[in-house]
């Protein structure tokens, strides 16, 4: 019998893994999250998590980039015609 592969090792999955982190953070919250804690969930470097951030644009997903009246610059997905998307 073939031994079968943990697919979520370090391996071709690992960045899949990240990107659906990101995703899921940014669907657990209504009024979105600063890239600081986008970086501590996908334990990734800047330059990647912008990758990241592209992919989920490139595939559709509708992201808002809005500045705080702190300054501080928060990310969250765009939900169309009230639609949420509900992440347990």
């Amino acid at each position: 019998m073939k031994k079968r592969r943990n697919w979520n090792a370090k391996g071709k999955y690992r960045a899949l893994l990240r990107v659906l982190k990101v995703f899921v953070a940014l669907c657990r919250t209504r009024f979105g999250v600063t890239f600081q804690e986008l970086l501590e969930e996908a334990e990734c470097s800047r330059r990647t998590l912008y990758r990241y951030l592209d992919v989920l644009q490139e595939a559709g997903v509708r992201l808002v980039v809005e500045r705080r009246m702190t300054g501080e610059v928060i990310r969250r997905v765009d939900h169309v015609d009230g639609a949420r998307v509900r992440v347990a």
